[in-house]
């Protein structure tokens, strides 16, 4: 290998690196920007998406996505999924994420799904750590009359 090749291949793979390195750690920006963008018509405060955020840091929440992962979450939310491959994978992701996240509010439990009410964040959501509550059974909705 010629030193030429040799330096274009190791300034490529530093700029990919570095940009790797600085795209991850805007991975929380972008889970943020997720949960904002998908609950646009729900009336929520910054600070929820803000708490949330932090409990998902504490809880390791965000370990499950390994560093591909990561990218793949930041790259298809910068540059939009419209013309970058895995467009299905990554709105089973961003579902995943916002689903966790109205779970761990009482979007479902004390608000009913109400729009018009303002959503309070109460805890990160762990189905392995919180008392047993079924955010769709019957208590909370009324029932429809036959």
């Amino acid at each position: 290998m010629k030193r030429r090749n040799f330096l274009k291949i190791l300034g490529a793979g530093s700029l990919l690196t570095s940009l790797g390195y600085w795209g991850l750690n805007s991975f929380e920006s972008s889970i943020r920007d997720i949960i904002l963008e998908d609950t646009k018509g729900l009336l929520l405060k910054e600070e929820t998406v803000d708490r949330f955020l932090a409990d998902a840091r504490k809880e390791v929440f965000w370990h499950k996505y390994d560093f591909p992962r990561k990218g793949f979450i930041v790259a298809h939310t910068w540059l939009g999924s419209g013309f970058l491959p895995y467009k299905l994978k990554y709105s089973q992701y961003r579902s995943k994420i916002v689903g966790t996240f109205l779970l761990s509010t009482d979007f479902f439990t004390l608000n009913r799904m109400d729009e018009n009410r303002a959503i309070n964040y109460v805890a990160f959501y762990n189905p392995y750590q919180r008392p047993c509550a079924s955010p769709f059974s019957n208590l909370y909705y009324p029932q429809a009359s036959i």
